[in-house]
């Protein structure tokens, strides 16, 4: 069996996201649904056996495999492009309809999950393995779906093994989040397989 590339990965979750799109807005009648279910099903047949208990992530974590939103291969959230500057990082995401919340809006919690994915990105540049400690988020004004977002991280000076952050969410270049977080540094081991301990 041939090796799978990062590219098909980020095809097939690129597949699965415009699907989950479409989806949202647009319907086929009782038999395009009919179908769809057949196709989708067929689809998972692909995969044999029960599924691994661990993901590919998580089993590659501690070599430095990088989360599957930031490759671009996680089949259920947009992928973010990373844009790394002196002591900021920019994050690019476009979300569409399937992640609204009220209508014409990004949900809520997508969002913050977003927030949690650049600043946790900015604490392990910083620290290494960390984890959150706090995470504050406070929604100014709408996200409307379909714009384009950009988050923006900074970090203070690490205090030992904490590190405070703070980001800003712009949807076409208006502010409509922010946020405050403190990460913590952990060691390796901890991460190895935390269900053990």
């Amino acid at each position: 069996m041939a090796a799978v590339t990062d590219d098909q990965r980020r095809q097939v979750a690129q597949r699965l996201r415009d699907l989950a799109d479409r989806a949202a807005v647009e319907d086929l009648g009782a038999d395009g649904w009919d179908e769809l279910d057949l196709r989708l099903a067929a689809a998972a047949d692909l995969f044999a056996g029960a599924p691994d208990e661990r993901t590919r992530f998580a089993r590659g974590f501690i070599e430095a495999a990088r989360h599957p939103i930031a490759e671009g291969t996680s089949g259920v959230y947009p992928p973010i492009e990373f844009v790394w500057h002196d002591d900021l990082l920019v994050a690019h995401v476009r979300f569409g309809a399937a992640w609204e919340g009220p209508p014409d809006l990004v949900h809520g919690g997508y969002l913050a999950a977003g927030f949690d994915m650049v600043i946790s990105s900015m604490a392990h540049r910083i620290l290494g393995h960390s984890v959150t400690r706090r995470l504050q988020l406070r929604y100014l004004k709408p996200t409307f779906h379909r714009s384009a977002l950009r988050y923006e991280v900074e970090a203070d000076a690490p205090q030992g093994r904490l590190l405070e952050l703070r980001g800003r969410l712009y949807a076409d270049d208006q502010v409509t989040m922010r946020a405050t977080a403190q990460f913590a540094s952990v060691g390796t081991e901890r991460f190895a397989d935390r269900r053990r301990s």
